[in-house]
């Protein structure tokens, strides 16, 4: 079944599950402190972000081209739809990690200072090195989205081809070493002071870094959904078998550093850009199956919770006579199923009334100016006889 068919685009949910399980991994791993090959593969999972963004670009560009298709106000549309996604439960991670740990640790970087704490509530903590997870942990990469969210508009009018998304992907690659370096002529005296790790995370974590991943979901919604006689050769499962193995070769060759150029995270978010344009004709069971799409349908609030779970847990379970690897099972493992409890009530009393209410919204702006075009004499017309 062609992927611009599926009901719900359900191999996207898939995909946002498979992303929040890594992630997950890759933190029950660095709580830890795994070692060795072990703490190497888990390490793949913090991947996910990318995942996430890949998936991202896809769906903003479905969503806001949709729009512009059928309503009068599309990009109000779509800014009101994303305000009424992504922050009230990032408040409430606000409230809820302030509330725990006040401006002690979250357990992965030292504690915020009061001014973070405003800086988390425009979403806007990308833009300084301390603050990026200071105060919700993982904060940097919902950031990260917003700023991306403010340049769609921009993207929409620029992009309109699978031609054009290619180009971008290829020149957001490009850019990317080179406006880093220029952030670093421009103010890496002020980075630095922050010591090399902040430092280096903090370039990493910007947008001119993860721009090129946003693009790779852009080229996934060109190809995925734009008819062309390409894409129905996908149905049939060698090649679609074919095209997930030059996903899993992009991945190993990122992961190997086996190319200067592109940077590992990019070729990363291009083989999950190629994964998704398989399933999206093919929707392997293996990989799109529905406790996956269930996961990937509440991986907001589990991406935003499963921080404070797997920090109380381990405080909770002493490693004891475990050996590592035992303890960082227990701890994953356990993690991972209160996470899953705790983001569905989340998902259920706190994301869906939001998104329902931002529905609302959407729903009287576009009756309003319907019936304003009606009784606009400008707006109609009459032939003559």
């Amino acid at each position: 079944m062609a992927g611009s068919n599926t009901n719900r685009f359900e191999y996207i949910d898939a995909l946002r599950g498979w992303a929040i399980f890594g992630v997950i991994l890759t933190h029950a791993a660095s709580l830890v402190g795994i070692g060795g090959l072990s703490a190497k593969v888990a390490a793949f999972g913090g991947y996910g972000v990318q995942l996430f963004f890949v998936v991202s670009g896809f769906t903003i560009f479905l969503v806001y081209q949709k729009g512009f298709a059928a309503q009068k106000h599309p990009a109000a549309n779509f800014f009101t739809r994303r305000l009424f996604r992504i922050v009230p439960i990032y408040w409430a991670g606000i409230v809820l990690y302030s509330a725990v740990y006040g401006m002690d640790s979250r357990g992965w970087q030292p504690g915020p200072e009061l001014w973070h704490i405003p800086l988390h509530v425009l979403l806007i903590n990308l833009l300084h090195p301390a603050a990026t997870s200071s105060v919700v942990p993982g904060g940097w990469s919902i950031s990260c989205e917003v700023l991306f969210y403010l340049t769609v508009p921009l993207w929409v009018a620029l992009i309109r081809s699978t031609r054009a998304a290619l180009v971008f992907c290829v020149a957001a690659m490009v850019a990317a070493p080179i406006l880093i370096q220029v952030m670093r002529m421009c103010m890496g005296d002020w980075v630095d002071t922050f010591g090399a790790q902040e430092a280096g995370r903090y370039y990493y974590r910007s947008l001119f870094s993860q721009l090129a991943c946003f693009a790779f979901g852009i080229l996934m919604y060109f190809l995925v959904c734009q008819p062309a006689r390409w894409l129905e050769q996908l149905k049939q499962w060698r090649w679609n078998l074919l095209l997930c193995a030059t996903a899993a070769t992009v991945f190993v060759v990122g992961a190997l550093h086996l190319v200067p150029f592109p940077r590992a995270h990019h070729l990363y978010a291009a083989s999950f850009m190629l994964l998704g344009v398989a399933l999206s004709q093919v929707p392997w069971k293996l990989l799109v199956n529905r406790a996956v799409i269930y996961l990937g349908r509440i991986s907001y609030s589990a991406y935003l919770v499963h921080f404070l779970v797997l920090k109380q847990l381990s405080l909770v379970v002493d490693q004891g006579g475990w050996s590592k690897a035992a303890y960082f099972g227990v701890i994953a493992s356990v993690g991972f199923a209160f996470t899953v409890v705790l983001a569905s009530i989340s998902f259920r009393w706190i994301e869906q009334p939001f998104q329902n209410m931002a529905g609302r919204i959407v729903k009287r702006r576009e009756n309003s100016a319907s019936r304003a075009g009606a009784s606009d004499p400008a707006q109609s017309s009459s032939s003559p006889g």
